[in-house]
């Protein structure tokens, strides 16, 4: 039996100005090392900022 894992992805949008957008966020926020599949690599946590 394969053991089962919880992800938390998360993600906050914000309008600085009419035409500037900034966005940060973090996938497996809380960085818990897991398989995707079986064989895999371990996936860890990404984190990530954006201005448009």
């Amino acid at each position: 039996m394969l053991k089962g894992t919880v992800n938390v992805d998360a993600q906050v949008n914000y309008n600085l100005i009419k035409t500037l957008n900034l966005k940060v966020g973090a996938s497996n926020l809380f960085n818990h090392y897991y398989y995707s599949y079986l064989g895999g690599l371990l996936v860890d946590g990404l984190y990530y900022t954006t201005l448009t």
